[in-house]
């Protein structure tokens, strides 16, 4: 097999991996009540960051409308609430509450769990795949 169907390969096969592990992931949320756009948004938010709603609309790569209806979403489940920024009362901050904080962390900490392939490999393949990856990362440029 030439390198680029090698390529195209691995990928693909590290693509199925990722997204076997993205969808159990989101069932997992599901459950609990949270849809894939808050988990997301949970995510990308940190606890001692209180952004505006217009930074959370381009951080989340979305409209502000949907950013909206997102922030309406998670503050309906008290996982996040809504304030007035400190030098400006026109704009709203948001940020995360204990509730938000904790759920933020159990999902953290479920997206960062490596799926269970992993123990196939012995020590020294797991050794060398974390450092091919990283190497790949190292080399990515992103758009």
């Amino acid at each position: 097999m030439d390198d680029n169907r090698l390529g195209a390969a691995t990928w693909s096969a590290l693509y199925e991996l990722f997204r076997a592990t993205t969808e159990a992931n989101l069932r997992s949320a599901a459950a609990a009540g949270l849809s894939p756009g808050d988990v997301k948004a949970l995510i990308a938010l940190t606890p001692d960051a209180r952004p505006a709603m217009r930074d959370l609309a381009e951080l989340w790569r979305c409209d502000a409308s949907t950013a909206t209806w997102i922030v309406d979403r998670l503050e309906r489940r008290a996982l996040v609430a809504r304030g007035p920024h400190e030098t400006d009362r026109r704009i709203k901050v948001v940020a995360l509450t204990a509730v938000g904080e904790r759920v933020r962390a159990e999902l953290v900490a479920r997206v960062s769990e490596p799926p269970a392939a992993l123990n196939a490999l012995t020590s020294a393949e797991l050794r060398l795949f974390h450092d091919l990856v990283h190497r790949v990362l190292d080399a990515h440029q992103p758009d």
